[in-house]
């Protein structure tokens, strides 16, 4: 007798370097397709972006406080996300993860997703000494009053896409030409910046796989 494999607890995990922003949102949707109608395994995507300002459904182009002239100079592009949230900054030195779950499977709803998602930096981060929160914060993961991580998703056909952003050692300067994620006062932080160490990808990409698997009870295989 065949085993019945129950695919909602099935991940793949893949590992990419620096990709458009635009060509990943290609990949997620292909991936969400897959899921959607072939019934595929649930993906995990962790990448880099080139420079980019996104502003997701709820932000509009007032977010960015710097003209067009300096963001050509800068090479730095503007565009508008299907995804949640507001506007922020990606960049080198910022790791993008794309959960692309079937959360209806899953028996969860979006808002306990989210908190799922914040949980699982925050104890990525602790695993390497940096004591974050996201209790009575806005939307994010926080070091005390600086953000060091942003959330954003998509559901559709009750598939998730986007996902977050952690900030290991990007040019935060960037993030002071924007109103990000709609808070004008926010300021950003990394990990470099919290603790004088660039911590190495692989071995932050480690950690999130591991408390994915525990937070979501899934059996994920990575492919590098």
């Amino acid at each position: 007798m065949g085993t019945n494999i129950n695919k909602a607890n099935q991940c793949l995990a893949i590992s990419m370097s620096s990709m458009p922003y635009q060509s990943a949102l290609t990949y997620q949707e292909e991936f969400q397709k897959k899921i959607h109608l072939e019934n595929n395994s649930n993906t995990i995507l962790l990448l880099e972006h080139p420079s980019i300002y996104t502003i997701g459904r709820s932000g509009n182009d007032s977010d960015i406080l710097v003209n067009k002239k300096f963001l050509n100079k800068n090479k730095i592009p503007v565009f508008f996300s299907n995804r949640g949230g507001q506007t922020t900054y990606h960049g080198p030195g910022q790791l993008i993860c794309y959960p692309i779950f079937n959360i209806k499977k899953l028996r969860i709803t979006p808002r306990k997703y989210i908190q799922s998602l914040q949980k699982i930096i925050t104890s990525t981060l602790e695993d390497f000494d940096i004591l974050a929160q996201w209790k009575n914060k806005p939307i994010g993961v926080w070091v005390k009053d600086t953000k060091i991580a942003s959330i954003g998703i998509r559901i559709s056909n009750g598939i998730s896409s986007h996902g977050f952003s952690l900030n290991i050692n990007p040019n935060l300067k960037h993030f002071d030409h924007i109103i990000s994620c709609g808070l004008s006062i926010a300021k950003n932080t990394s990990m470099l910046q919290l603790t004088g160490q660039t911590p190495n990808r692989k071995k932050i990409e480690s950690r999130i796989i591991h408390h994915f698997s525990n937070t979501f009870e899934m059996n994920i295989t990575m492919n590098n």
